[in-house]
């Protein structure tokens, strides 16, 4: 007797990701319904641990009670439910959030739950809706972003355009003091020839 009330405790053990999508979702997808919520929910966790488990084991996860004359037992669910949803699974699910049909888009939020759930550990879920706040952060700080750069892109335009300004005024500058200073080298030359011819012209006067 002992025995069998512990072997019954042990079937009646909740799965650690139907607790996990019960308290991040509030669904429970261990009942016994046909409620197009939960039976989503189902589908898309059988989906995500087949990557993990067998079609067998992951009936185990979802036992339900079942009366067997006078004793009630807990017994897994059919395989052929989990082929079922392996099967809808490309009709239901997209990748890309954004791009899944609206009926289906809490079938594809608690499926990339349970996946990040089964990969990570200490998984903390994000919503949808806190995704999308996020993508608006991300949206307003790269816009934030692009505008300093912009802004500054223009501050650089304006002082490489000063800068061609001051360079082209100094530029013209130095072309005239160069011509100048070749004008007074000249004269200068000039100036001291004939200085020179005019000093040979006494020094011959003085001898003769």
């Amino acid at each position: 007797m002992i025995l069998q009330t512990t072997i019954c405790l042990f079937n009646m053990k909740e799965h650690e990701i139907i607790k996990a999508v019960r308290e991040h979702f509030n669904i429970d997808t261990s009942l016994r319904t046909r409620r197009r919520e939960v039976v989503d929910a189902r589908m898309a966790v059988m989906v995500a641990l087949r990557a993990t488990m067998s079609m067998q084991d992951i009936g185990q996860v979802f036992k339900f009670k079942k009366k067997v004359g006078n004793e009630i037992i807990w017994q897994p669910m059919s395989h052929c439910t989990v082929v079922y949803a392996v099967k809808h699974h490309k009709w239901r699910y997209h990748p890309e959030s954004k791009k899944r049909l609206v009926s289906y888009r809490l079938y594809g939020e608690i499926f990339d739950f349970v996946q990040a759930h089964n990969s990570v550990e200490n998984y903390t879920h994000i919503t949808q809706q806190e995704m999308e706040q996020r993508i608006e952060t991300e949206v307003y700080l790269r816009k934030q972003s692009e505008n300093r750069f912009d802004s500054l892109n223009e501050q650089k335009k304006a002082l490489e355009m000063e800068s061609d300004k001051a360079l082209k005024s100094l530029n013209t500058k130095l072309k005239k003091a160069f011509k100048e200073r070749e004008h007074y080298k000249t004269a200068f030359t000039q100036l001291y020839n004939e200085k020179k011819i005019r000093d040979e012209k006494d020094l011959k006067k003085a001898t003769t």
